[in-house]
């Protein structure tokens, strides 16, 4: 992270392309550490069970929180739809939006890695 805020700006034609996948890697980073605390705050017994066992439980975790995510998404479009709807969208809005959607997207990512590994087993 250190060297990418070194890089600087970015003024070429694939900048925002870039930034997305950066942030989308970020989030991923995030969302896995976050994912590991859960799955051992709610499964006492994971560092005990096979590694089947674990991704299996990390699938069942991960569907809880993409659901609870994708009802916040759903209630956030429904509250501010006149806003969203307007000719100008507030900065703000707009950010939690994106923000929101991109916490969806990345949770799907990576119920989709675990249940590929899954099925390697």
């Amino acid at each position: 992270q250190m060297e990418w805020r070194r890089t600087g700006l970015v003024k070429h034609p694939m900048a925002g392309k870039v930034t997305e996948e950066f942030r989308t890697a970020c989030e991923i980073i995030r969302e896995k550490y976050f994912l590991d605390r859960a799955v051992r705050g709610r499964f006492d017994s994971f560092d005990n069970v096979e590694e089947r066992d674990q991704t299996d439980m990390k699938i069942t975790v991960v569907r809880d929180l993409l659901a609870r995510d994708e009802q916040e998404l759903e209630a956030f479009l429904h509250e501010n739809a006149d806003q969203l709807n307007a000719e100008r969208v507030d900065k703000l809005v707009r950010n939690k939006l994106n923000s929101q959607k991109r916490k969806v997207k990345v949770k799907q990512q990576i119920l989709e890695e675990l249940e590929r590994n899954l099925n390697q087993f």
